[in-house]
């Protein structure tokens, strides 16, 4: 039952993306999605304050990792600044660079998250702020996706 009801939300919401974004252009629909895209963004920036390392590695924030240098963590949160900036921007051609940026930092996301947290461990809420961060890298793909085409729509 939830398989079916994961896919049919699934179908609908595709169907309704599509059908609102990607066919036709309309400097609101580029808007909104260069804000939703930018929004996923910050978010993540924002998810940096909670703890990205379980409990049994020292409940550490994202921040912290990038206080004490660690390179994956550094690189991951200046890369993901340099993409909300471009975001900012309305040159056609930054707005596309971010898009790519964004992707590139999603597998960014998983590898520096392997090499913090090789191993399994039990899953507490609190530890759930790095899934969240992926999960909204990912949606912010899928938007800036739909900006991408927009932007060689309005081309």
């Amino acid at each position: 039952m939830q398989t079916a009801f994961f896919w049919i939300t699934w179908g609908v919401l595709s169907w309704w993306l599509l059908s609102h974004f990607y066919f036709t252009f309309s400097k609101k629909k580029l808007l909104q999605l260069r804000y939703l895209t930018l929004g996923f963004d910050v978010s993540v920036l924002a998810l940096g304050f909670f703890p990205w390392l379980p409990a049994v590695r020292g409940s550490i924030t994202g921040w912290q990792l990038v206080a004490r240098g660690e390179a994956f963590s550094v690189w991951f949160f200046v890369l993901l600044v340099c993409c909300v900036g471009l975001l900012l921007t309305n040159n056609r051609v930054l707005s596309k660079l971010a898009v790519g940026l964004g992707m590139g930092l999603s597998v960014w996301m998983f590898v520096m998250m392997v090499r913090l947290v090789p191993g399994s461990f039990v899953l507490a809420l609190k530890d759930i702020a790095p899934i969240v961060a992926a999960l909204l890298l990912l949606s912010g793909n899928v938007t800036g996706l739909l900006l991408w085409q927009q932007l060689d729509l309005k081309k």
